[in-house]
């Protein structure tokens, strides 16, 4: 399925920004789901400059280089995902993501075979994000492009992608929502199965299985809205503006790397995947 694409224009340099993606299931409306992701998630990266593909090969292995560095960006660290990059011909540049989060309980949603495909999905309210090709084209009329000015721009490109996705995804590309989730999983599915359990007969435990998890996806999709409203990085980000303690403290926890002691809306992370003094030192 198509998405918006996101334009944007720095001097003469025209930006867009757009992706296409695939879930498992592919029915209208399929967006109103709980939607979760793949264990393996993959993000197709291809970027055009004036209308040519980038590959591994072109602008002294510009790609390899771009693709390591974003490889190793904090972003990945605070989202708890695990990248691995992949160079070929169907791509500018890959990223194979595995979820740290998702990982111990994807078997509670979907069922797998012997080789990790997929075979079903236990909810229809359920559905998981498998695939996105993202497509960045950067059209400039200068007759000299400066490699910093061009990294710059595809970092505030990237960036407010990630920054509008979280919208889409939440459970997939919000940070703080992720968290959220995985600090009220397992309370909010011992809850449900505590209060079902004492409201029916217990020679009838298949019915209250079956009970438990229709709340619990009903709960975990009110979470997701939640997530979606109050837990996206703008609304953080305007929290803190509006309050100096706020602010302060999550000032002082820049640096910091445990999230436990913090407060999920208090953990400062960067959407800046290129670190462009690094891309100077690959040189």
């Amino acid at each position: 399925m198509s998405a918006n694409t996101l334009n944007l224009r720095r001097d003469d340099n025209n930006m867009s920004i757009s992706y296409h993606y695939q879930t498992q299931m592919k029915t209208y409306g399929h967006e109103k789901c709980l939607i979760i992701p793949s264990p393996r998630l993959s993000l197709k990266f291809n970027l055009y400059l004036n209308g040519n593909q980038l590959l591994d090969s072109s602008y002294n292995y510009l790609i390899d280089r771009l693709g390591s560095n974003i490889c190793r960006s904090s972003y990945w660290n605070a989202l708890e995902v695990k990248p691995s990059l992949r160079i070929d011909n169907s791509s500018s540049f890959q990223l194979d993501l595995q979820c740290l989060i998702f990982d111990g309980i994807i078997n509670e949603f979907i069922e797998f075979d012997s080789n990790g495909n997929t075979v079903q999905v236990f909810d229809k309210e359920v559905n998981i994000l498998k695939e996105m090709t993202i497509d960045i084209r950067y059209q400039t009329w200068e007759t000299e492009l400066l490699m910093d000015d061009f990294l710059h721009d595809l970092n505030y490109m990237i960036s407010s992608w990630l920054v509008n996705i979280e919208y889409i995804f939440p459970l997939v590309f919000s940070v703080y929502g992720r968290q959220v989730f995985k600090l009220n999983y397992t309370s909010l599915k011992r809850c449900i199965s505590e209060m079902n359990d004492h409201q029916l007969d217990k020679l009838i435990s298949n019915a209250s299985s079956s009970n438990n998890h229709q709340s619990l996806i009903l709960n975990l999709d009110k979470l997701q809205v939640r997530i979606m409203n109050e837990y996206n990085i703008l609304n953080i980000l305007k929290e803190i503006d509006h309050s100096n303690y706020r602010y302060k403290v999550f000032i002082n926890n820049k640096g910091k790397t445990s999230k436990q002691t913090m407060g999920v809306k208090n953990f400062p992370y960067s959407l800046a995947l290129i670190a462009v003094t690094h891309m100077h030192n690959d040189d």
